[in-house]
């Protein structure tokens, strides 16, 4: 109707994405630091009334993405029956929940704007298929899709669209040390990254052990961009094409 937000025409270059808000801290379990760390009216940086609203994420991959990390216990593998409950709840707590907060902490600025907006949430392959010894993970990553559909239909009447990024193994710290490469080479007492790597490309479809940060981030900004004005509720794979494997 008349005074809708529409989305612009062309792609929005990337200072026009890192320019649009202020960047937050990462989602916690509890909601009051999101309530506290958005930029105010009288902020530097300016409102989230933009068409893409910084949440939380890498450097490289800051539009509108509420990413979370995992405590080091938590991402231990074990069958769903062994969990115990506090590993159970620290991964809901952080991969989901946080990222709900994160989101109900934006959204009211986004609205507030009266010019639409994107939010991209960070869900992983195990958002869309299941893996054993990982209930807990896979569990967490499933319900941010269920989010994010919800926001997308909540959403929708405001011209906030909102979508989710898959990745498969990603190159960086959370599956390059000892722990992990262990987890995949147990066979051997040592194993290094050159050991790891056939077994992460075992995963892929793509002949790739894995993909690289600026894939997820190229992604992001496509997501957050004019590019996609019209794409909302899509969960979108960046996964070499370990879903279809």
């Amino acid at each position: 109707g008349a005074g809708a937000p529409r989305p612009g025409r062309g792609s929005i270059p990337l200072p026009a994405l890192t320019g649009a808000a202020a960047p937050v801290s990462a989602p916690a379990r509890e909601r009051r630091p999101q309530q506290e760390e958005h930029p105010r009216k009288d902020s530097p940086h300016g409102k989230l009334d933009g068409k893409v609203a910084f949440t939380t994420g890498p450097p490289a991959a800051r539009a509108a993405v509420t990413r979370s990390g995992s405590p080091r216990r938590a991402r231990s593998p074990h069958p769903a029956q062994e969990l115990d409950d506090q590993t159970w709840q620290d991964m809901i707590d952080i991969n989901l929940t946080g990222v709900w907060h994160a989101a109900k902490a934006a959204i009211p600025h986004l609205k507030a704007g009266g010019r639409g907006g994107a939010i991209v949430l960070t869900s992983s392959a195990a958002g869309l298929k299941a893996y054993a010894n990982i209930a807990h993970y896979v569990s967490a990553k499933h319900g941010v899709v269920g989010l994010m559909k919800t926001l997308a239909v909540e959403l929708a009447p405001d011209f906030i669209r909102v979508n989710s990024i898959h990745p498969t193994q990603v190159d960086t710290p959370m599956i390059q040390n000892e722990a992990t490469w262990r987890l995949f080479r147990p066979d051997l007492d040592h194993p290094a990254r050159a050991d790891f790597e056939p077994a992460s490309q075992a995963m892929n479809l793509l002949p790739i052990p894995w993909v690289e940060p600026a894939d997820i981030s190229n992604a992001l900004l496509f997501l957050a961009s004019d590019e996609a004005r019209y794409i909302t509720g899509v969960p979108l794979p960046v996964d070499a094409g370990c879903l279809i494997k």
